[in-house]
């Protein structure tokens, strides 16, 4: 493991350094006293007395590598000389420790362990859905700052920090490594490292602010620990325990053409999911179309939501839930909460029963999605918009105007005479023809109304006491409605 001069001048903090460092590259591997004869070469580390030194005193130390330069308040170059020998020592023998921890097959939890006396700050990695994969340092005075205990409890950072925190355009840039995260609206500053495998953003390892000051040294340090992490994460990956038969087998339902085996019922009924139980299936999807948004979401979801099966597809959510496990009032009232929160919103299917039915209700809930507002915490039902979209369906592949005849004259003759017959044939056959509700909504009298209906009859040439007519003049009435 190489060496910076900047986290060698916090390995110096106690000799106050007077810091001039240009470079501070990670490229030292040994130390050195400095001799008027000797080649100074790029990777040493040169220590000697600062007398002829410009902006040094004689009582100072100066250790430098090309252009940097700390200066340190003592007299002892020995002392220096000794204290970065140590300092080498210790990070290589960290670093062994590592490599002997990946080679036996360590988890991120290990590799945090083992880096806690360097990170000795609360240290955390997550994946990229900011669910919690490995911390460090929780100690009982970090667990009193709220961000620290929050992610402790909820087992991935808070919703209202991960809005923050997509903000930046650092959060997914390769190039970026680590970085320093201050925001006034969020209560500690951090470190925050990007963590990518394959040019895929797979996570992030975050050091809080605590109780040491963020500097370039430790930035550097979690960079070190970053590429670690990256160069095996892969493996650690594979180590998480998988929910593989029953989401796989959701998914083979939803996406793969193939007949689906007889055995599908067996294999429901092992989670306790009943042929006869109500059952409904959602599409969320994040307003802003983030996907590390919905990864959240997904997390929260997940620890929230019991009873339901979560998949992530295509930058969306599916929301598979059994209605016998979980309450439906309670499903909806948690699902909006959290929607709001994340900014997202949601389109549910008609309730089924026979899992034979999962796609075509899949379908049902991307269809409530379309037709659903923008808004988040939306839940919008396939029952509420059924009507509108089979009206819409109706108008885009017909080629033809299919109104009953008589909408057209009722439209006519009310803009001729300035009259409302046709809202008035829409209310009464919307309230099947009951005459006290239709009369109450128009603020008329029954008679009136009796003389309206007549006149409608009169003018179209119809009778209203033939079903298949009032049905006719009903989709005429939604298909002007829509229009």
């Amino acid at each position: 493991m190489k060496l910076s001069m900047w986290i060698l001048a916090d390995w110096l903090t106690k000799y106050n350094p007077e810091i001039h460092i240009k470079e501070g590259a990670c490229v030292l591997e040994r130390v050195r006293f400095l001799t008027d004869e000797q080649h100074r070469y790029e990777s040493c580390v040169f220590v000697g007395h600062s007398k002829n030194m410009a902006a040094a005193s004689s009582s100072q130390v100066s250790c430098f590598s090309g252009d940097d330069l700390i200066l340190l308040e003592t007299s002892d170059v020995e002392a220096i000389f000794n204290e970065i020998s140590d300092a080498f020592e210790f990070y290589w023998n960290w670093h062994d420790h590592i490599r002997r921890a990946i080679h036996d097959g360590c988890t991120v939890q290990v590799l945090l362990d083992q880096s806690s006396h360097i990170l000795d700050d609360f240290t955390f990695v997550t994946d990229s859905g900011y669910l919690l994969k490995g911390h460090c340092c929780e100690t009982p005075q970090n667990r009193e700052i709220e961000l620290v205990e929050k992610i402790l409890a909820e087992n991935m950072i808070p919703m209202d920090r991960i809005l923050v925190l997509n903000n930046d355009d650092r959060i997914k840039n390769a190039a970026s490594r680590a970085y320093v995260v201050d925001y006034p609206t969020l209560p500690k500053r951090t470190i925050s490292r990007n963590l990518f495998l394959d040019h895929e953003h797979i996570g992030w390892l975050i050091l809080v602010e605590i109780k040491h000051l963020i500097t370039p040294g430790r930035i550097q340090f979690l960079d070190i620990l970053g590429d670690i992490i990256e160069g095996d994460y892969a493996r650690y990956d594979q180590e998480v325990n998988e929910i593989f038969s029953y989401q796989k087998m959701f998914v083979d339902i939803l996406f793969d053409d193939t007949e689906m085996p007889d055995s599908i019922n067996h294999k429901m009924m092992a989670i306790n999911w009943q042929p006869d139980d109500d059952k409904l299936i959602s599409k969320i999807i994040d307003c802003n179309q983030n996907r590390d948004l919905s990864l959240a979401l997904l997390r929260k979801l997940e620890a929230a939501l019991t009873g339901c099966i979560l998949l992530h597809h295509d930058e969306s959510i599916i929301l598979i839930s059994n209605l016998t496990l979980i309450n439906h009032d309670v499903l909806i009232r948690q699902l909006q909460f959290l929607l709001k929160q994340a900014a997202s919103r949601c389109g549910s299917s008609f309730v089924f029963q026979d899992i034979n039915q999962l796609k075509d209700a899949y379908s049902q809930a991307e269809i409530a999605i379309t037709y659903g507002t923008n808004i988040p915490g939306d839940i919008q039902s396939c029952n509420d918009c059924a009507v509108e979209y089979s009206i819409n369906l109706l108008r885009s592949t017909s080629h033809a105007d299919l109104r009953h005849p008589g909408i057209r004259k009722l439209n006519n003759y009310d803009t001729l005479h300035n009259s409302n017959l046709s809202k008035t044939l829409w209310l009464f056959l919307f309230n099947e023809r009951n005459y006290t509700e239709t009369a109450k909504q128009l603020f008329i009298h029954k008679n009136t109304l009796a003389y309206r209906i007549s006149r409608i009859e009169e003018i179209t040439g119809i009778s209203l006491d033939d079903a298949e007519t009032r049905f006719h003049l009903l989709i005429s009435c939604y298909l002007d409605y829509y229009s």
